[in-house]
């Protein structure tokens, strides 16, 4: 049988909209791409691990963060996506 891998791609509001004055969402570089200290253990390291293993990956990657991150935040993770091979 076939096997589908699919991923979620998201931001957070990271308590934003119950505390405004407090808190903002997190973007892509931390939640997305999961950049800790220069390494990134988000969506890079799932399609190292995928291309390892000779598999494609099928990321829905959600939109309506651009009204926070912008339209070229969510362009760059669908090109970073796209220019790997992955759906």
């Amino acid at each position: 049988p076939n096997v589908l891998i699919t991923i979620d791609v998201e931001t957070s509001i990271g308590g934003a909209f119950a505390y405004p004055d407090h808190l903002r969402p997190v973007g892509a570089e931390k939640r997305i791409f999961g950049n800790i200290n220069g390494t990134e253990y988000g969506i890079p390291l799932i399609m190292d691990i995928l291309d390892r293993h000779d598999l494609k990956g099928t990321f829905f990657v959600e939109p309506l963060c651009s009204y926070y991150f912008g339209e070229t935040m969510v362009k760059e993770v669908c090109h970073r996506i796209l220019e790997r091979g992955h759906d």
